[in-house]
């Protein structure tokens, strides 16, 4: 399904709101990237004000976006893996996965997008979920090619169901802010299909007082995208709660994928809050935050120039 044949009454997002989602996601990213595999110490704390680099994470994302924007808003895998491909060979990628590097590599070299993506239990990480955000605004979840979509581009980099399943739950808790403004995750449990990812953010919805060291305790808090996605979903509606930069320390002294946890966690919650969940100098200590302004602009003129949803206040 092309994006000019979603209902036009599908959701509604003010730029206030795409803002929200790209520059809290960045800070996200960037804070988390810090303590990715290490967790940080007390002293970290007292650090508030040192600039900030963007992992693989936002910069995929926006790679993501440059592929949406070439195609005119229609969601082809060839034109994401293009983008992602010209990302690899033109630009410093900081964190890069094994299963997400060996597929860009690949594709650089001429590989086609739909063979080059891992295979086997280590490609079932958060790669995929941690690029797929924009596609949430496109897809229609609901309809059975529109998902088909969504796996193709998922297996640019990881043909595993799991990984693909964790993206979807990025996607649906995207749409349920879109939707409702508000994050669900009984709706997002109900459109899964039965994978890991399903059972952890069921075992979430039943305990609703459950810490973020509670389901790291349980489960664990690596790459694994079936630890990731239900993690960064509960930091996301702890941060409704507690505040935005306070979960997100909660997510560095666990350790473990502390940017995609921050990242996924701040996109959903940037969304909802837009620009007004964010303090005034946020924003300001990432190192490449013109980048993240300029793809922002970019992703609004698209939604604006398909008339898809967007609202001004």
């Amino acid at each position: 399904m092309s994006a000019e044949s979603i209902e036009r009454s599908f959701w509604k997002v003010s730029p206030d709101q795409i803002r929200g989602f790209f520059y809290a996601g960045a800070f996200g990213d960037a804070f988390g990237y810090r303590f990715e595999n290490e967790g940080c110490e007390s002293q970290d704390r007292e650090d508030c004000h040192s600039l900030l680099s963007l992992s693989d994470d936002t910069q995929l994302t926006l790679a993501t976006c440059e592929g949406l924007i070439e195609s005119a808003g229609k969601v082809k895998p060839e034109c994401i893996a293009a983008s992602l491909a010209r990302w690899f060979q033109e630009r410093p990628l900081r964190g890069l996965g094994s299963s997400t590097a060996k597929a860009l590599k690949e594709l650089s070299l001429g590989g086609h997008w739909a063979l080059v993506g891992a295979k086997g239990d280590r490609a079932a990480g958060a790669g995929a979920a941690m690029r797929v955000g924009p596609l949430a605004f496109f897809l229609d979840l609901k309809d059975a090619r529109d998902r088909g979509v969504l796996r193709d581009c998922c297996r640019i980099t990881h043909h595993h169901e799991e990984a693909y399943c964790g993206a979807l739950a990025q996607c649906l808790a995207l749409q349920s802010i879109l939707k409702t403004g508000q994050l669900g995750l009984g709706a997002i449990i109900e459109e899964l299909p039965d994978c890991v990812t399903r059972d952890r953010l069921t075992w979430l919805n039943k305990r609703p007082e459950a810490t973020l060291k509670d389901f790291a305790e349980e489960f664990g808090a690596t790459g694994y995208v079936a630890d990731t996605v239900p993690l960064a979903l509960a930091g996301a509606l702890r941060m409704t709660q507690l505040g935005f930069e306070a979960v997100l320390w909660e997510f560095a002294e666990l350790g473990g994928d502390v940017d995609t946890q921050c990242f996924l966690a701040a996109q959903c919650y940037g969304l909802q809050q837009g620009m007004g969940g964010l303090a005034q100098d946020q924003f300001e200590r990432l190192i490449e935050k013109d980048l993240v302004e300029e793809h922002a602009d970019g992703f609004l003129t698209l939604l604006g120039s398909l008339g898809l949803g967007l609202v001004h206040e």
